[in-house]
């Protein structure tokens, strides 16, 4: 006789993406793989929170949309149960609700300290640094790269130390920097001080 196979095992469904955890990618590339071929999937079984679907393509069991994020924060998409059947009738299982964490939001980095920074030949310079906080992540003033350190204090000139940081995300700070004059006290020095007229400092005169 006749031999039959009966197929009772539901498809499975799963939601992946090659972004980060988390992201300032917008729109989010969500790629959907059912464990078999199935038919009935259309994109209206896609629900989205903080966030809107569209770009949807596939067939068989491998599909794709983005997933465009409408704020700040967490996104998500989620593929309910019974919403496409494999060759033998059977319903698709719900999908893990998929999830990522939307930040476009750059860190800010605040100067600690004196700007610009006044100096004498071969005074001593120790950098006040500075701070930096990101809506997400928090305080992240370890992370911050400074450069132009060390000043060489026997040299005169202006020197800037600049700072940036940059957070989970991918979002970088806008660039801070310090400037820092360093001047020899045996010669006159014309300072722009910012006002209609320069100053000119002399020997012995105090900088302020």
């Amino acid at each position: 006789g006749e031999i039959y196979t009966i197929d009772k095992v539901a498809p499975t469904v799963t939601m992946s993406t090659t972004a980060p955890e988390p992201t300032n990618t917008s729109p989010v590339p969500v790629t959907v793989t059912f464990s078999e071929t199935v038919t009935g999937f259309t994109a209206t079984d896609i629900s989205a929170s903080n966030a809107t679907t569209n770009a949807f393509s596939g067939s068989g069991g491998s599909y794709s949309f983005n997933l465009t994020p409408t704020g700040q924060g967490v996104v998500t998409a989620s593929i309910a149960a019974k919403v496409a059947v494999d060759a033998a009738g059977n319903s698709n299982t719900a999908a893990m609700q998929f999830r990522r964490t939307y930040d476009s939001v750059a860190p800010i980095i605040t100067i600690l300290g004196t700007n610009p920074v006044y100096l004498a030949k071969n005074d001593q310079y120790t950098d006040a640094g500075a701070t930096a906080t990101d809506n997400l992540d928090g305080v992240i003033t370890e992370k911050i790269v400074a450069t132009g350190l060390p000043i060489d204090t026997m040299i005169p000139g202006t020197y800037s130390v600049r700072y940036n940081v940059t957070d989970k995300a991918g979002n970088s700070a806008e660039e801070k920097t310090r400037t820092v004059r360093v001047a020899d006290k045996s010669l006159p020095t014309l300072y722009n001080t910012g006002l209609s007229n320069l100053r000119v400092v002399l020997p012995g005169d105090a900088i302020d």
